[in-house]
């Protein structure tokens, strides 16, 4: 799960995103460029090509895109 921002000002808009998910609850990895700033959220250590497994990633997905997805729209940011 990742999410992006871009523009002049995404370093602020992601500190300000990033307050609503504590490391202490959240697992997640900063990266930075010169165009964008991304935070991904890892999901399941599986692989994509291991079709067993994709009913419980989906849902996995799902579930942590859900959570993210409500405390953002929430927060009013």
């Amino acid at each position: 799960m990742q999410l992006a921002f871009g523009g002049e000002d995404r370093l602020k808009h992601r500190k300000k995103i990033m307050q609503l998910f504590p490391k202490s609850e959240y697992e997640y990895e900063v990266y930075d460029s010169p165009k964008a700033a991304r935070v991904t959220f890892p999901v399941l250590d599986k692989g994509k090509k291991d079709r067993e497994d994709w009913p419980e990633m989906r849902k996995e997905l799902t579930k942590l895109g859900t959570d993210i997805y409500n405390k953002i729209k929430k927060s009013g940011v």
